[in-house]
């Protein structure tokens, strides 16, 4: 008990007005005394009163994520987030109220999968890495998207061989190309796109620039519609094999709207890098979902283009929400949880609000859920109004580190509120809370060995740009030198049957084998 405590206590024994005087007097000296030691007893005595009026959750800790402290009368205990929490979070602080730390700590004490997309310098992922245990990094990945000389591959698409699945791939990645390059949303340019990313997910190793290319070049066309064999591929050949029968005029008012937005991709140096590569070693997202991995990505929004950003970011967000799909409901299983964590995300989710709206409204099922780190709820708006319903419409927990514009948030004593306290909304449950110590303060190691641990990461996943460049111009070179000898077998078969070459939906003569090794494994 505190001194000022155990003096309150005594003098409510008495009734006497001349000791009641007595005690204002002795208030004000304590005040006094506290203040000079850097105490504001009229903050605690307010934080003290909310912590009785509002209802702090209990949760068996079993499992659950430690996420901060809460002051019930005289106790203080831990607050947890429950094992296999599904629901979204909100966590709004401006800058210097410590919601990075409110996120590093959340990282290193969850027990399940995490990602964490760092927009910022980096520092919370270098943070984050120093406080891990030994045990922790066997299954920890770092993507590191800093350095601008060694790009990471991040737009990569295995083929599917079941139709409908493919059907699923493609839908999601039309939305993001619609989406994200400003794409005229008209029936026919989705057509385009939709055709195009068919034929291309149909084959394995293929990219985003790599769909682009294919709807730009009909050497590289030519290749892939003659490595799509069955009756699945009939639709999409039949479209290019009409297309190709068009006029040249024709073909480019097809075309034209989605070559000019996409064009960026092959004129900036980053982006071509990183969407045009295949990986180095694999991005397993599957895997680190399913395992329980955490995945530490950095993309600084200050080294990088925004437009970069923003497409990068989308990649990531929307590779983790395929590979939580890609294992079905899991609702009844707990153990299954993953979380995206996402570091000030308006400028890049904003244009994929579709997409948002669909991981907000089914993540549940899939026991994915994703926290978004944002400063203010206007600087959502400012971006994008609907971006705010979608996350507000889905009843996510609130962590509010500062005035959040929020129902139920609005006519709180903010300016009563200590530094690095939070009042929260957590499962209809409404308290204040108090963010644990920034995870440095008692980090496992050094700053320079979560340097060395990123190093080791941009070995694996990274290469040399310039590198990259030239592998993607001999890939380039491959499928025009791949559709040639194509054309050059299918002229000699039509020789030697004595019939003239034409172009059918029926076509489906495959390149030799030693023709498709050149132009595929050989890199």
């Amino acid at each position: 008990m505190s001194l000022k405590d155990r003096f309150k206590e005594e003098l409510e024994k008495f009734k006497d007005s001349s000791l009641k005087v007595a005690k204002k007097a002795g208030d004000s000296i304590l005040e006094e005394y506290e203040k000079g030691l850097g105490l504001d007893s009229r903050k605690k005595k307010r934080e003290e009163e909310l912590g009785e009026k509002f209802d702090v959750p209990k949760v068996n800790k079993k499992g659950a994520t430690l996420y901060g402290k809460a002051k019930t009368g005289v106790i203080r205990r831990n607050l947890y987030f429950p094992y296999g929490d599904w629901r979204h979070k909100l966590i709004v602080g401006g800058t210097g109220s410590g919601k990075n730390t409110w996120a590093e700590n959340f990282v290193v004490n969850c027990p399940h999968g995490v990602a964490f997309l760092d927009n910022a310098k980096g520092s919370s992922v270098d943070n984050i890495l120093r406080a891990s245990s030994n045990e922790q990094l066997k299954k920890t990945i770092v993507l590191d998207h800093s350095i601008r000389e060694q790009p990471l591959a991040v737009a990569t698409v295995e083929s599917i061989d079941n139709i409908f699945e493919n059907d699923m791939l493609v839908s999601q990645w039309e939305d993001f190309f619609i989406s994200n390059f400003d794409i005229g949303d008209k029936f026919r340019t989705r057509k385009v796109i939709r055709n195009a990313l068919k034929a291309v997910f149909g084959v394995d190793n293929m990219t985003v620039l790599d769909a682009v290319e294919f709807v730009r070049n009909q050497d590289f066309r030519t290749y892939i519609l003659n490595k799509l064999l069955g009756e699945d591929y009939r639709d999409v050949k039949r479209y290019w094999n009409e297309f190709d029968e068009m006029s040249d005029s024709k073909q480019l008012n097809y075309i034209e709207p989605f070559l000019n937005r996409t064009g960026n991709i092959k004129g900036d140096t980053i982006l071509k890098t990183t969407l045009g590569q295949i990986p180095k070693e694999k991005l397993d997202y599957e895997k680190w979902v399913n395992e329980n991995y955490k995945v530490l990505i950095k993309i600084p929004e200050k080294q990088l283009p925004a437009e970069a950003v923003r497409i990068i970011s989308s990649l990531h967000m929307l590779n983790f929400w395929r590979a939580c799909l890609s294992r079905g409901d899991v609702f009844d299983q707990p153990s299954k949880q993953f979380t995206v964590i996402c570091d000030e995300p308006q400028g890049w989710l904003g244009k994929n609000t579709k997409v948002l709206d669909n991981i907000f409204s089914k993540a549940r099922a899939y026991r994915m859920n994703v926290m978004c780190l944002i400063q203010s709820t206007e600087q959502i708006k400012d971006e994008s109004s609907k971006l705010l319903n979608v996350i507000l419409h889905n009843q996510p927990d609130i962590i509010a580190l500062s005035y959040a514009d929020i129902d139920g948030f609005r006519n709180f004593d903010w300016q009563n509120l200590s530094d690095y306290s939070f009042l929260a909304r957590v499962n209809s449950h409404k308290f204040v809370g108090k963010s644990l110590k920034p995870v440095t303060s008692n980090a496992e190691r050094p700053k320079k060995e979560a340097l060395a641990f990123c190093s080791h990461m941009r070995d694996k996943y990274n290469r040399h740009y310039l590198d990259v460049l030239n592998r993607i111009e001999r890939r380039h070179r491959r499928w025009e030198e791949g559709a040639s000898v194509i054309e050059s077998q299918s002229q000699s078969e039509s020789l030697d049957s004595g019939t003239k070459t034409t172009s059918s939906i029926d076509s489906q003569t495959k390149t030799s084998e030693s023709s498709d090794s050149s132009i595929i494994t050989n890199w």
